[in-house]
């Protein structure tokens, strides 16, 4: 009994104690909400604003002395954060992106406790300067992501390669197929076909070394083809390449090398690309939106477009393409252009190739037109051959110029071409939207037309086409016209001519025919072939060919480059196609003989 009433006397002992210290705990911390005290926030940093950033990828540590939890933010794209929270000091550590523009950027950081205690600071990223360091990238198609691209060794992805160039820097690409990984601006990463390879930088891209380049590589692209392909693992995407870039006075856009392949523009909406409108079934291959762009050794080919071309030029763009093949291309619906659609911009084609192209209407080859503002084609030294434009009546086998455009053709041939009307070239122009056609040093044969004008044909009278030195002969129609003044909307007229062939006729110097000479192409032109040269010719065959003897001579060319000096250059006119001086000779055509 008495061990049973001690045990009692610790058990009541201990409860009572317990009851004091939960009493007392209440005392300390009352249960009331509105009587409890937090701590007031504290919060101070070492950065109110940071000048100077420089344009490369750079990594900011702001320390942040604070007695409470924070955390940090932006409203800058290009500024993102490595750690941007904290449960008291510590540092804020901010990642600033390459600027890879002309411009000079400030972005907003905010590191707050509560939006009373709120600290902000700005950060001032300085602008790539053109020409400045420019930095080379290496890419291959099993790069690293994380690399840094520097060399070959610790080549990248094209992807993070795009995205680290700016003004001036190099890519350089090894061989491989390549396909677009994200959409076009204003596209929709729901939607595969809107993938693309979107250029928005003036910067150059190399293709053509070995795929397992190392050190010192050199680019052969006819050995190493480096492709963008639109034929990716989920569909075909309607745009290959889409160039946004900013036009810029120091530094053009160049895509060197490189093959462009598989697009099909064929989806039926548009997409809004820098402020212009952009049909998806145009440009199968590229999109050019108010550009300045240089494609050399490049090829385009096989691409689809169901609108209008599988290179379309909006907006002013100013592209040249030199020492290109724009190949085995097809436009299967309405208008026209399987290989070029201009609208609107500046053409400049230089020892290309236009080969087996094919579409169901207009301008197979090169189609230009806008009712409302000028388009322009300068073509030098380059070959139209099997280009295809499948209807009787339907205009311009190779080229096809409309309203608006102006085109200049200088030492160029045009050799198998078909279409409706004009088997190589047709122009058609409108009351107050003059077209213009000039064609010099020029040989335009074995072309053929459904309807008329084997060779060329001339619409009405709102077109001024000027024929200078040049051979239309051999060509095929049912009226057997090689060129073919057509009454369409007014009376059409060669608005001069000198030293030309026409079928079997030839007008002198003067433009007076000559009466007792005849031209045959049948045995005056060969075959087109490879006569040396970066493209195909035909030469003049027989020695006593009238086509000899009978055309302008250095003095006369001279002296009619002064007035297309704009357009011709002096070295380009005095030459022939493949580069051979005519000096001393009074040639016919685009070949001269040595």
């Amino acid at each position: 009994m008495k061990m049973k009433n001690i045990s009692t006397y610790f058990t009541r002992t201990a409860c009572a104690l317990l009851l004091l210290a939960v009493s007392a705990g209440c005392e300390a911390f009352p249960t009331d909400d509105s009587g409890f005290t937090p701590e007031t926030p504290e919060l101070s940093i070492r950065a109110n604003e940071v000048e100077n950033v420089p344009r490369e990828k750079t990594t900011l540590t702001i320390p942040v002395e604070s007695n409470l939890p924070w955390r940090a933010g932006t409203d800058a794209s290009w500024i993102s954060f490595e750690k941007a929270r904290g449960t008291g000091d510590g540092d804020c550590i901010i990642s600033v992106a390459l600027n890879t523009s002309r411009d000079e950027r400030t972005g907003t950081v905010r590191i707050w406790i509560t939006d009373d205690a709120v600290k902000t600071f700005r950060i001032t990223q300085a602008p790539t300067v053109a020409g400045e360091n420019p930095m080379d990238y290496y890419v291959k198609t099993d790069g690293d992501g994380t690399a840094d691209g520097l060399s070959w060794a610790n080549a990248t992805t094209l992807e993070n390669a795009l995205n680290m160039a700016a003004f001036g820097d190099k890519v350089h690409l090894a061989a491989g197929t390549y396909t677009p990984y994200a959409p076009v601006a204003g596209g929709s990463l729901d939607n595969a076909s809107d993938k693309t390879f979107e250029l928005n930088s003036n910067i150059t891209l190399i293709g053509g070394y070995p795929s397992d380049a190392t050190e010192g590589a050199i680019s052969a692209p006819a050995v190493n083809e480096t492709i963008f392909s639109g034929e990716t693992e989920n569909g075909t995407v309607s745009h290959v390449v889409v160039v946004t870039a900013v036009p810029d006075p120091d530094f053009r856009l160049k895509i060197q090398g490189i093959t462009i392949t598989g697009g099909k523009a064929q989806t039926n909406r548009k997409v809004t690309i820098n402020g212009t409108s952009v049909d998806a079934r145009s440009g199968g291959g590229i999109v050019i939106v108010a550009s300045a762009v240089d494609f050399v050794n490049c090829k385009i080919k096989d691409n689809t477009a169901q609108n209008n071309g599988n290179i379309v030029l909006h907006n002013g763009s100013d592209v040249k393409f030199e020492n290109c093949v724009i190949s085995d291309n097809i436009h299967s619906g309405n208008n026209g252009g399987a290989g070029i659609y201009n609208d609107t911009s500046t053409l400049t084609v230089d020892n290309c190739t236009f080969e087996n192209n094919r579409t169901s209407h207009f301008g197979t080859a090169i189609y230009a037109v806008n009712t409302n503002a000028k388009s322009y084609n300068y073509i030098y030294n380059s070959t139209f051959t099997k280009n295809v434009a499948d209807h009787n009546t339907r205009q311009g086998g190779a080229i096809y110029g409309r309203e608006n455009s102006e085109t200049v053709i200088v030492n160029s041939t045009f050799m198998g071409n078909t279409g409706g009307k004009g088997g190589a070239i047709a122009v058609y122009g409108a009351n107050g939207k003059t077209t213009k056609l000039d064609i010099v040093n020029c040989t335009i044969t074995g072309n053929t037309a459904k309807s008329y004008g084997g060779g060329i044909n001339i619409s009405n009278s709102y077109c001024i086409t000027r024929i200078y030195n040049t051979i239309v002969s051999g060509n095929s129609d049912p009226k057997n016209s090689d060129l073919q003044l057509d009454d369409d909307g007014g009376q059409a007229v060669l608005s001069a001519g000198q030293s030309y062939v026409n079928g079997s006729q030839i007008y002198d110097v003067n433009s007076i025919l000559l009466q007792d000479i005849s031209f045959d192409a049948e045995t005056m032109l060969g075959p087109l072939s490879d006569n040396g040269g970066k493209t195909q010719t035909v030469a003049l065959k027989g020695p006593d060919n009238p086509a000899l003897t009978n055309g302008m001579g250095v003095p006369m060319l001279r002296a009619l480059q002064i007035e297309y000096s704009q357009w011709i250059s002096k070295d380009v006119i005095i030459l022939d196609q493949r580069g051979v001086s005519r000096d001393g000779k009074a040639v016919i055509g685009a070949w001269v003989n040595e």
